[in-house]
């Protein structure tokens, strides 16, 4: 049988992810004996988890999810985009309603003054011309008519 201060060795070489009250409660002593006992032994009283709060925090590109390399992490830092992706990530490609053409708009305007709009257009006639065709556009003015 092996003693209590074998054990607690034992447990902290091959689990070092323990913490102290976790090797006190399996074995049964109290979490200072523990404590006591890894110093001792010149062992960490930390475990492997608490000291992963120390280690550098991962930074994700937002537009790609890749890593963002420490070398590049000031120059990146405002928004954490790569400089390859910072105009594809502010620049959304979308596509007209009428001409259905792609061109790009600011990823600002989508946040702020477009939630009102349902419609994209790529400029003001083909906004006309596709408020002209929709069945919605001929109602309202219908109803404004008959309201004059």
């Amino acid at each position: 049988m092996t003693s209590k201060r074998d054990q607690i060795i034992r447990l902290r070489t091959e689990n070092p992810i323990l913490r102290l009250t976790q090797i006190a409660d399996t074995i049964g002593v109290r979490k200072s004996y523990v404590h006591k006992v890894l110093t001792q032994a010149e062992l960490p009283t930390k475990s492997v988890l608490i000291a992963k709060k120390n280690l550098p925090k991962r930074v994700v590109c937002r537009a790609c999810g890749e890593d963002v390399p420490p070398s590049a992490r000031r120059i990146a830092r405002i928004k954490h985009i790569h400089d390859e992706c910072r105009y594809e990530y502010f620049n959304i490609l979308v596509h007209c309603r009428f001409c259905r053409t792609p061109f790009r708009r600011h990823r600002s305007l989508f946040t702020s003054t477009w939630k009102h709009n349902t419609y994209i257009y790529c400029s003001v006639e083909c906004s006309r011309k596709g408020q002209k065709n929709d069945s919605t556009y001929d109602l309202r003015l219908a109803k404004q008519i008959d309201a004059t």
